[in-house]
């Protein structure tokens, strides 16, 4: 009989207002199911990410579903629990998706002659080394298990502490989905490189990009981006959403882009006078009401309407007192 796996599986149908919650959703494990019309973790995720969403659907008032699934394909539960992420060229780990643990580490020693390749099995406290000379290849990861593949019969006749077969079989599952990532940072670092390349420096790049202050402008400067808010280079992880964000959003590049409403000032906090006592709680809702803004926070159960509308002015203060 086969052994019996399961996952938990968020399930949030497409309806109003989600769209604006596009790059959070994904960035927290979910993907969006162009067939079924709603997003879902097809992959194991954490429970502060699971929380983060919850936490999203709650304050929206967003239709959600928990659903506990129960599979038995072993191929499914590697490729559900594990990922492969690249630490740097010639470093790469096997982590937990659920916990961020390194399960696997593999390390690339590179010489003139002869490379060393480390793997080490953290969880088992098991490593076993190898002298070749690894092909040079855009993706070396793949290069190593190429090889591994091609050297099974005689690794396992002089490796007898480490348990082989389970790792190849984890490499060779993950593999596809981290050549598929490094597909797209390939187009996405090749689509930067062009456009560095047709924007003069100190140029304009673009702003209100999600996961910045909505007022934050970015330009160009010797290749680096520039914040206006920081006035200092970002570093290479705000850089690389700044470029993800633009090559899906070609048509911004080099545009000036006027914020929404929404954009301003949804998930801003505001100072809220609840039972005697003054708190902040995060705006969830903000329209426009005979020249004024009606605004709606979430207090951790319930979305409230405030009685007292702002002004556009008045709310941006507001605001920005409270960062």
């Amino acid at each position: 009989m086969k052994k019996k796996y399961s996952i938990n599986r968020i399930y949030i149908n497409k309806q109003d207002k989600l769209y604006n919650y596009k790059n959070e959703l994904q960035e927290l494990g979910l993907i969006w199911n162009t067939k079924e019309n709603h997003y879902y973790n097809k992959y194991e995720i954490s429970q502060v990410n699971i929380d983060a969403i919850l936490w999203i659907c709650k304050k929206n008032d967003f239709k959600y579903q928990i659903k506990k699934e129960e599979y038995s394909d072993i191929t499914q539960r590697l490729e559900s629990q594990y990922k492969i992420v690249s630490l740097n060229e010639f470093t790469f780990v096997i982590v937990n998706r659920k916990d961020d643990k390194y399960v696997y580490i593999i390390s690339v020693y590179k010489d003139v002659l002869s490379d060393t390749i480390n793997i080490l099995d953290n969880k088992n406290a098991k490593h076993f080394s190898f002298i070749s000379k690894v092909t040079d290849s855009k993706n070396l990861i793949l290069s190593i298990f190429e090889y591994l593949q091609d050297k099974e019969e005689q690794l396992k006749k002089n490796i007898l502490d480490f348990d082989f077969e389970a790792f190849l079989l984890t490499m060779s599952v993950l593999l596809s989905e981290y050549t598929n990532n490094k597909d797209v940072y390939g187009k996405i670092n090749k689509f930067k490189f062009y456009t560095i390349s047709k924007l003069n420096d100190n140029s304009f790049l673009c702003n209100s990009v999600k996961g910045f202050f909505p007022e934050t402008r970015f330009s160009l400067n010797k290749g680096k981006i520039i914040s206006s808010f920081s006035k200092n280079k970002l570093d290479k992880v705000q850089e690389n959403k700044i470029w993800k964000f633009l090559y899906y959003n070609r048509d911004r590049v080099g545009i000036e882009h006027k914020p929404t409403l929404w954009e301003l000032f949804v998930n801003g906090r505001i100072h809220v006078s609840q039972d005697g006592f003054e708190t902040k709680m995060p705006i969830c809702d903000v329209k426009w009401n005979s020249g004024n803004i009606i605004v709606t926070v979430f207090n951790g159960d319930q979305k409230v309407s405030l009685n007292r509308t702002f002004s556009k002015d008045e709310l941006w203060a507001e605001i920005l007192g409270n960062r």
